[in-house]
């Protein structure tokens, strides 16, 4: 769903995916969450009460308060009458709405908190417009504004870097093993299955997943090399939540069967192989809970560093290589300088000091929340 606040930021314009040449179309429900609120219908004249039906895939939402705002949007279906089949939502992002000037919401300002169930914000556009931009201006030289989507766009580009390069995940995923995902399910990542190691197994099981920290293990399966199930692990699973590691040491009391069971495994040939592949099938949750759960020192550095991204493009944006200019003219002169030409930046000075910050920050920290892979042949 693509979303659109209007010049005088107190409107909302949707588009949502156009879904009325599907057989048997009978319209749209629309929904909206605002803050920490529940989903509300729209009722035709309003928010709240029974679902209205929209023939269009266009909305828009008039003189809204100051707040966040979510919105939902699905196609209803109608193959008899009065008996409705529906699509899958098509949800937005969350949009902030700022009446006037003074409502400003963001970590830096202390004034924001993750909406209950959701991730939230990782940094908000007010955040880079009042902290680490401050005094910048965001329109262009012809006074094109430089939008909310497109500083959330920048700050979701920025977060991915870092995940990638600390090695560490930062928002909420749920990953699925791929071998057998089925319809339907709700994941955000699919990973294969993991490789049995025998060496890994006689040392009292350990596995590194691919991402960490760890929330949640959910299912934690051995197959056999021909993809016979072998067992359910997960009541032998002990994990390292920050570290991302999963340990599934042998637990004699788990079960009566254990003792038996357990020698079987090896006298019937199942783990004598040195090694394969497709052997641990592991549904699990990585990253933080929720936004809140960032050290600060790690959402400073992001914020530094969408800043860099931002300066760029807004420099260039209100006086691209420019460097000098000087005018004549019957006795009377001006002369005009920036610290900008064909390559420095307009605002080459405040981005040098982040970019040392950055560095400084990554020197000393990137062994706290990354790791690195060791082994030997």
């Amino acid at each position: 769903m693509s979303v659109r606040v209007d010049v005088s930021n107190t409107d909302i314009v949707l588009m949502f995916v156009d879904q009325s040449a599907d057989d048997h179309f009978a319209g749209y429900e629309l929904q909206r969450k605002k803050d920490s609120g529940g989903w509300l219908d729209w009722t035709g004249t309003g928010w709240g009460g029974t679902s209205y039906l929209l023939s269009s895939n266009r909305f828009s939402d008039y003189s809204l308060a100051s707040g966040f705002y979510l919105y939902r949007a699905r196609a209803r279906y109608e193959a008899v009458p009065g008996v409705a089949s529906y699509s899958s939502w098509d949800e937005s992002p969350w949009t902030r709405i700022a009446a006037s000037s003074t409502d400003r919401i963001g970590w830096t300002l202390s004034n924001y908190t993750p909406p209950p169930g959701e991730f939230g914000l990782i940094l908000t556009p007010d955040d880079m417009r009042q902290t680490y931009l401050w005094g910048v201006p965001f329109t262009s030289s012809g006074g094109a504004q430089y939008t909310d989507p497109q500083i959330t766009n920048a700050i979701d580009a920025t977060v991915a870097e870092f995940e990638k390069y600390l090695n560490y995940t930062i928002r909420k995923r749920v990953i699925k093993c791929a071998d057998d995902v089925v319809d339907g399910a709700t994941y955000d990542e699919l990973e294969d299955a993991y490789y049995y190691h025998r060496m890994h197994w006689n040392a009292g099981g350990r596995i590194n997943t691919k991402r960490r920290p760890i929330i949640s293990v959910e299912r934690f399966e051995l197959y056999t090399i021909t993809q016979g199930k072998i067992m359910d692990l997960l009541g032998w699973l002990k994990t390292d939540h920050k570290k991302g590691v999963l340990h599934f040491y042998p637990r004699m009391d788990q079960q009566g069967s254990l003792i038996k069971t357990y020698p079987a495994f090896l006298t019937q040939g199942y783990l004598r192989a040195f090694s394969y592949d497709h052997a641990y099938r592991i549904d699990y949750t990585a990253g933080l809970e929720d936004a809140s759960k960032i050290d600060a020192d790690l959402r400073d550095v992001i914020g530094k560093s969408v800043a860099c991204k931002l300066l760029n493009i807004i420099g260039d944006g209100l006086i691209a290589g420019f460097a000098n200019m000087s005018l004549s003219m019957d006795g009377l002169s001006e002369s005009f300088g920036t610290t900008a030409s064909a390559t420095n930046a307009l605002y080459g000075a405040r981005i040098n000091q982040y970019l040392k910050e950055i560095e400084t920050w990554l020197k000393f920290n990137r062994n706290k929340f990354g790791h690195f892979v060791m082994g030997a042949i």
